[in-house]
């Protein structure tokens, strides 16, 4: 899917369960190259980010068998050997959680080759805490030509890792490896977030000891070999809160089940405070909203337990049609506001200064043309679209597809999408763009996309008339047939209609250029002046007998 259009302006009511968390189940996976029995992961997630960390495992020795169980979606994950403890770049840049294979290899086998990440979007996210956690339990690390080479030739050991600031990848990382090391191990200012205290569960019950996930200080003592085991994956909290601001930006109610409220309990307090009603169950929480307009609330993003930067673009979402003025401030990464150019778009009034961002609530947001930058993003593009007038049309590059199927996929969870459609791609991937830049969505014979008259193929009439430049008219008996009642050169309203001069014998069609003898002698000055514009430009066109074409727009022109 490579877009999603949504009609705004219907409630979200249904319920809706949440599936697992991704950033739960993608170090999970990881963990199973630490014990050569099977491991199996239940509540597990069908993203794209765990079929790319399968492809990377299966080519280390793993077996990924992906399989529906009684719970739902389940996979049973076997490395009985390591194959090669090379991790490559192509399939190491598909998704950044990857590199954490690179402990779970090192605590194993004793030596690791493993690309580095590359870059993000949203920020700079350098895996140098990661590294120095591992030479802190004695691996030798050495970087050539984009490559980590790590060595524990006598294995890792216990050691004293103090983070200098909390890193939810970097703690994971330090976790992984040191559940294999000899002696204990300290880990000093770890992050707090769930997904640490579901990796240490799962790994408790393959035999490891790990002692305070879930606060600062994180104790491990080291064991010899860990055992197979069958662990649930934590529900997504990100997931939820989207969900969770969704229904209080469309309004209704909507239940979310197969989930804790105290994941999500900074979002909850925030959504609130704006006006919704929230109420919390053993296993979910109801947000309902009925006509009320929001309020606007300030917030700002930091670790675990406090608001999630994941949740902040969305929750930007809903404040541009809360009354008032709300201040967000990112404190995580430098780039994550770049959603407010396109929230703008719809209406939105969003100022930006440093890592503030002002938000001024408008009375409706208006469908338009947008375009995400990052998956968090895109998601809140799709919220902002649920409340505004009109259609929204996004495109969303490849990392941020995983966004889209969240609203598309609602209908099979039960909740009321009818605002809400998704759109495919293309047949054969060859749709254009019109000039103002939107997406042409004719549908011709055969499933073939219509398209642009000049170079591309055929357009309804008012495309091929908008598409020439102003004065010049499409010549021949179909091209009169096709020209419009409204649009460039139409008819104005209550004008009386203008008698049709006729033509005299030898008078050119205007805008037809005469080729072969005396052209220039029989064509008027403002054609031949037109023509001349056109072969310095390279804007014209030559039909396959070799004669030269109407004008092309230069929108349209191809090299």
């Amino acid at each position: 899917m490579d877009s999603i259009a949504i009609v705004g302006g219907s409630p979200l009511v249904g319920e809706i369960p949440i599936s697992g968390a991704k950033n739960s189940a993608i170090k999970l996976m990881a963990a199973s190259l630490l014990t050569d029995q099977p491991l199996r992961l239940t509540n597990m997630p069908r993203l794209a980010d765990t079929r790319f960390l399968g492809k990377l495992l299966t080519r280390l020795g793993a077996n990924v068998d992906e399989r529906e169980g009684e719970d739902g979606s389940e996979t049973v994950l076997h490395t009985p050997e390591i194959m090669g403890a090379i991790a490559p770049y192509d399939l190491v840049r598909q998704m950044r959680a990857s590199f954490n294979v690179l402990g779970p290899l090192l605590a194993r086998v004793g030596h690791a080759k493993v690309s580095l990440p590359g870059g993000c979007t949203i920020g700079a996210r350098p895996v140098d805490l990661h590294l120095k956690a591992l030479e802190a339990l004695g691996a030798q690390i050495d970087l050539h030509e984009g490559y980590v080479y790590a060595q524990a030739p006598r294995g890792l050991r216990g050691g004293h890792i103090a983070f200098p600031f909390v890193s939810v990848g970097a703690t994971e990382h330090a976790l992984l490896a040191a559940v294999l090391a000899e002696g204990e191990t300290v880990l000093e200012n770890a992050a707090c977030e769930p997904e640490i205290g579901d990796l240490a569960d799962c790994l408790n019950a393959m035999g490891a000891k790990v002692e305070g996930a879930g606060t600062s200080t994180i104790r491990i003592t080291g064991v010899s070999r860990l055992g197979g085991a069958t662990h649930a994956v934590i529900s997504d909290r990100i997931e939820a809160g989207t969900y969770a601001v969704a229904a209080a930006m469309a309004g209704g109610e909507t239940r979310l089940t197969r989930t804790r409220p105290e994941l999500i309990e900074p979002l909850l307090a925030k959504i609130e405070q704006a006006g919704a009603k929230v109420t919390r169950h053993a296993d979910g929480v109801t947000i309902t909203r009925n006509g009320t307009r929001l309020k606007a609330v300030d917030l700002e993003t930091s670790p675990y337990p406090g608001f999630a930067t994941d949740l902040q673009a969305q929750f930007m979402a809903l404040m541009t049609v809360a009354e008032g003025e709300s201040r967000i401030r990112e404190t995580i990464f430098e780039n994550r506001f770049m959603h407010a150019p396109e929230l703008a778009r719809l209406g939105a009034d969003i100022s930006v200064h440093g890592g503030e961002a002002v938000v001024r609530g408008v009375e409706r947001l208006y469908g338009a043309p947008v375009m995400a930058t990052d998956l968090r993003a895109s998601v809140s593009l799709v919220i902002a679209g649920l409340a505004a007038k009109g259609e929204t049309v996004g495109g969303w590059k490849k990392s941020c597809a995983p966004a889209a199927p969240t609203f598309a996929a609602s209908r099979a969870t039960g909740a009321s999408t009818s605002g809400a459609r998704a759109r495919a791609p293309s047949p054969a991937g060859r749709g254009r763009r019109r000039p103002g830049g939107d997406q042409c969505r004719l549908a011709g014979r055969r499933g073939q996309d219509r398209r642009h008259p000049l170079g591309c193929g055929r357009a309804p009439p008012d495309h091929r008339l908008q598409s020439l430049p102003l004065g010049i008219r499409p010549q021949g008996r179909s091209a009169r047939a096709q020209r419009p009642a409204a649009g460039v050169g139409a008819q104005r309203p209550g004008a009386a209609a203008a008698p049709r001069r006729p033509r005299r014998r030898g008078q050119p069609a205007f805008g037809r250029l005469r080729t072969g003898r005396g052209a220039r002698r029989r064509d008027p000055p403002a054609v031949r002046r037109r023509w001349r514009t056109a072969l310095r430009s390279g804007m014209h066109r030559r039909r396959p007998g070799g004669c030269l074409n109407r004008l092309a727009h230069p929108a349209h022109a191809r090299t």
